[in-house]
């Protein structure tokens, strides 16, 4: 910013300019740590037996 306008711009100011026309941002998360491999391939192999139809009703 400083070589576009000739002097030093808040990292702070331009977040709240941003944030004052709406934008946002999407905080990434870690992933659950009670996250259980087997217990997941165990559901996805127990859900696998329906089709996406019977999913639906």
């Amino acid at each position: 910013m400083e070589l576009w306008l000739g002097h030093q711009i808040a990292y702070c100011t331009i977040w709240r300019a941003i944030h004052r026309l709406g934008y946002t941002h999407k905080q990434l998360s870690k992933p659950a740590r009670e996250r259980n491999e087997n217990d997941r391939l165990n559901f996805i192999a127990h859900m696998s037996q329906y089709s996406p139809l019977q999913l639906l009703i």
